[in-house]
C-alpha cells in the first residue's frame, strides 16, 4: 500500500494535476484523470511486485487515451485502441493511440502480452476470449479508485502454459452464449440528452410541469418557496400527453433527464420531483462569472425571482 501511495502519488504530481487543470473532455476531469492516474499506478505496483513488464501492453477501448499516456510516461510500452478518436489525444505527443473498430473473434492482438479493458463497454465479456488466446490465471482484487465498480481481474499465463485445445474450448463458450457474434456500438455517439429538443417545447412542457406544482399548493393560486410540495415521476409523466412522451422518447433522453436539465427549477431526489428552493439554492453567484442564462423564475414565476439580480446566479 506504501508503495502504491507513492507510485500514485508520482504519477499525480507530475501528470495528473496539470492534466486536469486543462482538460477539454466533458467528463469531470476530478474523477477520470485522478482515476486514471490510480490505475495506472496500481497496474505499475502489480507489475513490479510480480517481478514482470509487458514488452506491450494494449489498452483495449482505451476512450481518451489518459491511461496510455500515463503508463507510457511511466516507461511502460503499449498502446490503446477506440473505435473513436477524441479531440484530446492531440494533446498526449507520443501515445501510441489507434482509432479502429475491433472485432475480438477475428483480432488476436498476437503484438501483446497483456490486456487492459477498463470501461471497455460491449467488450467486456469478451475480453476474457481475447485474453484465452494468450493463456491466463485469473485473480481478484479490488482497486483504491473514485468509483462504485473497484472490483479487477488480473490474468497472467500459467506455468503449464495453455491447453492445447485452447480453440475448441472457446468456440464451445460462444455457441452456449446467447449473443455469439460481436456487434460494435456506432462510431458516432448518439446525443442522449434531450439537448436536441426545441427552446418552445422545453419551455412549453417545463411550464406545464410548473403548473402542476400550483395545484398541489396551499392556497391553488402560487407556490411557496418554503413549501415542499413534491410528486412522483410516475406523477409528472401522467401529466404529459402522448405526443409530449413521444418527444422525450425520440430525444433519447426521457422525462428525468429532461427534469434535470431544468436544474435551475426542478429538483429530483431518489424519483421525487419537487421545485427548487431558489430562494436558499440560487445564490451561487462567482464573482466575475459573466451570466448569460435567464432567470426563469424572474421571468415566468408569478412572484418573480426571490433574489435579487445582484445575487442571482442567473441573469434578470
Amino acid at each position: 500500500m506504501e508503495l502504491y501511495s507513492q507510485v500514485y502519488c508520482e504519477i499525480k504530481n507530475k501528470w495528473g494535476q496539470q492534466i486536469a487543470a486543462t482538460w477539454t473532455e466533458r467528463t469531470n476531469p476530478q474523477k477520470f484523470v485522478y482515476e486514471d492516474c490510480a490505475i495506472a499506478a496500481y497496474l505499475i505496483v502489480y507489475w513490479r511486485q510480480k517481478g514482470f513488464l509487458p514488452q506491450k501492453f494494449c489498452d483495449i477501448g482505451c476512450g481518451n487515451g489518459l491511461l496510455v499516456y500515463l503508463l507510457q510516461k511511466m516507461k511502460v510500452n503499449g498502446y490503446g485502441i477506440d473505435l473513436r478518436q477524441r479531440k484530446i489525444w492531440a494533446k498526449f505527443v507520443g501515445t501510441d493511440l489507434k482509432e479502429k473498430t475491433l472485432n475480438p473473434k477475428e483480432d488476436l492482438l498476437s503484438d501483446s502480452d497483456f490486456l487492459i479493458g477498463n470501461h471497455t463497454d460491449e467488450l467486456t465479456p469478451w475480453i476474457p476470449i481475447m485474453a484465452a488466446r494468450l493463456g491466463y490465471c485469473v485473480e481478484e482484487d479490488r482497486l483504491k479508485i473514485p468509483s462504485t465498480k473497484r472490483y479487477c481481474f488480473l490474468c497472467t499465463v500459467p506455468a503449464s502454459g495453455l491447453v492445447e485445445n485452447l480453440e475448441n474450448v472457446i468456440s464451445n463458450i460462444l455457441t452456449r452464449a446467447s449473443l455469439p457474434n460481436f456487434v460494435p456500438r456506432e462510431k458516432i455517439e448518439r446525443i442522449r440528452n434531450c439537448s436536441k429538443l426545441s427552446r418552445d417545447f422545453q419551455q412549453a412542457l417545463t411550464t406545464k410541469i410548473f403548473k402542476r406544482f400550483f395545484e398541489l399548493s396551499s392556497d391553488k393560486a402560487t407556490v411557496y418557496w418554503h413549501e415542499k410540495q413534491s410528486c412522483s415521476l410516475k406523477e409528472i409523466a401522467d401529466v404529459l400527453n402522448e405526443e409530449e412522451k413521444a418527444q422525450l422518447r425520440n430525444s433519447d433522453g426521457g422525462l428525468q433527464t429532461f427534469l434535470k436539465n431544468q436544474h435551475q427549477i426542478f429538483k429530483i431526489v431518489k424519483g421525487t420531483v419537487s421545485i427548487r428552493n431558489w430562494a436558499e439554492e440560487g445564490n451561487r453567484r462567482v464573482e466575475g462569472k459573466l451570466r448569460t442564462r435567464d432567470c426563469w423564475f424572474h421571468k415566468y414565476h408569478p412572484n418573480g425571482c426571490p433574489l435579487s439580480a445582484e445575487d442571482c446566479s442567473y441573469k434578470h
